[in-house]
């Protein structure tokens, strides 16, 4: 890994230090308690085909990649925090998630509702 890599990574320990929450990570059954930082993603509008738009706001979750608990985030995954559950859902255009750097990810995910 180069020095940039390393400062990056670095700063992603100090973040989660500083503004990182404990959040259980689901897969059906399967739960792990890692560290992330919740992130408000931009706006996204639906044009409901009424006449009406709805707002969605995405909300994502950077975390370190060692702190996954499986090798790839896969749609359908749920982060419950604060209990509020989010699924993991892929933005237009991307994947579920976006490797950052070597060490940080950030997954994209929408509130679905309160507790499991």
């Amino acid at each position: 890994m180069s020095d940039f890599d390393d400062a990056i990574g670095d700063m992603v320990n100090d973040l989660l230090a500083e503004a990182g929450e404990s959040v259980t990570y689901f897969r059906g059954t399967s739960s792990h308690t890692v560290t992330a930082r919740r992130a408000a993603g931009r706006s996204q509008f639906v044009d409901l085909g009424n006449g009406q738009v709805m707002e969605m706001k995405p909300v994502e979750w950077i975390m370190l990649q060692a702190d996954l608990p499986y090798i790839t985030p896969l749609a359908g995954d749920v982060i419950m925090a604060g209990g509020q559950r989010y699924e993991l859902q892929p933005f237009a255009g991307e994947k579920v998630f976006r490797q950052t750097s070597p060490q940080m990810v950030r997954l994209h995910s929408k509130a679905i509702g309160g507790v499991i």
